[in-house]
């Protein structure tokens, strides 16, 4: 209970307002969640079913990551503190009813925005984000997607590779791969919005 009143705190305290936050950020963040929602024709959903959450280290990219968040209908969940209490807040956290306390059927966030490659990392060390119960057959999963603030130019293979999140290990003859880490598509944010479409023969923006 100590856990979600923290976070209902910050997220009732929270000022999301795009002209204040950095309209440019807001409206880019904006365009990447109605784009997610609407051009995967395998898993479109309605911007206001998704609960996004957003890594907030204090930054002006994650006050206008909020605002964009809630521009497009979506719900934001800031998450704040160290790595040990984002990660509890993310795998339990339910969206609050009216009177402001957990609701059992409320909102869990499904996907994540940080607001670069090293809290990406911190955030996804030891078992990463978890949601709960919002795997496969009720269990735990990571996020569907990651989305990272200030990419610094890097594309999304080495966003999730110094991210720590994903990877191909292959021996000597490059003929026998396999995965270390979680499969979780990373983003950043501009190139995203500017330049990925998704791809109806993989199933990914790419």
């Amino acid at each position: 209970m100590a856990v979600f009143s923290a976070w209902q705190v910050a997220e009732f305290t929270l000022a999301i307002s795009p002209a204040a936050a950095g309209d440019d950020t807001a409206k880019l963040v904006e365009r990447a969640v109605n784009k997610i929602c609407t051009d995967d024709v395998y898993n479109p959903m309605r911007t206001s079913d998704l609960a996004i959450a957003i890594v907030d280290n204090g930054s002006p990219l994650v006050k206008a990551a909020a605002a964009g968040v809630k521009a497009s209908g979506a719900t934001p969940v800031p998450l704040k503190g160290d790595v040990k209490t984002v990660q509890a807040t993310y795998k339990t956290y339910k969206a609050p009813d009216a009177d402001g306390n957990p609701d059992e059927f409320g909102l869990s966030p499904s996907v994540a925005i940080v607001p670069d490659v090293k809290v990406l990392k911190e955030v996804m060390s030891g078992t990463g984000l978890e949601c709960e119960k919002c795997g496969f057959g009720g269990g735990a999963t990571g996020p569907k997607w990651i989305m990272v603030l200030d990419s610094q130019g890097k594309d999304d293979k080495t966003l999730a590779a110094d991210g720590g999140i994903s990877s191909l290990q292959c021996d000597e003859t490059g003929k026998m791969c396999f995965q270390v880490g979680l499969a979780v598509p990373v983003y950043g944010l501009e190139a995203f919005v500017n330049t990925k479409k998704f791809n109806k023969d993989s199933g990914r923006f790419e």
